[in-house]
């Protein structure tokens, strides 16, 4: 006998461990939905993800980039489908919205100098005018920043000779040695 394959449907816009959900396993292998838009440093990056499992737990996947620039008119777009989901009583569509409305007035201004990736970095999404984390096989700053990620095996420890503050493992640089950052314990903590 023939058992029906179920689909979920999730998106993400830089980190592919953080997904959202645009519908649950369901039978019908299609949806129709309401994006968040992707951030300006990724170019409006949207990944949307489609998984087919069985009853048997065999799956598989497939990954389709989309562009979701902003709306012009946010709050004209947002209240039309908000109206439309009210009158048609669809719970999934009012959540879709929220959700993808959330992100859009969320998002942070992604207008950096430089070019993310030239400085081994994901582009910005979370932190305005900020690049993201390094990206992989580079060592930096381990959070959003605009400080250069290095390759991992060409940091330089303490004690090294160096010019410039990113070429430490430390992110510091004084009279041509790197030396460790000496960390400050907020509160007066020590008593």
């Amino acid at each position: 006998s023939s058992y029906p394959l179920v689909y979920s449907f999730s998106y993400y816009f830089t980190d592919s461990t953080v997904l959202n959900t645009i519908r649950s396993s369901n039978t019908r292998p299609y949806v129709q939905t309401v994006l968040g838009q992707g951030s300006s440093g990724a170019n409006y990056a949207v990944y949307c993800v489609v998984v087919a499992s069985d009853y048997l737990g065999g799956y598989g996947n497939t990954t389709t980039l989309a562009t979701v620039t902003p709306t012009t008119n946010t709050f004209n777009s947002a209240s039309s489908i908000l109206s439309n989901a009210i009158t048609t009583r669809n719970p999934t569509l009012t959540t879709q919205l929220v959700n993808a409305y959330s992100v859009t007035l969320n998002s942070p201004d992604c207008s950096v100098a430089t070019s993310c990736s030239s400085i081994n970095r994901y582009p910005c999404s979370k932190v305005a005018k900020t690049c993201g984390l390094c990206l992989p096989g580079f060592i930096g700053l381990d959070t959003d920043s605009n400080i250069p990620c290095n390759k991992i095996n060409s940091v330089l420890p303490d004690g090294s000779v160096c010019q410039r503050n990113f070429s430490c493992i430390s992110t510091r640089c004084v009279s041509n040695r790197c030396v460790a950052i000496q960390k400050s314990c907020p509160n007066n903590c020590y008593g």
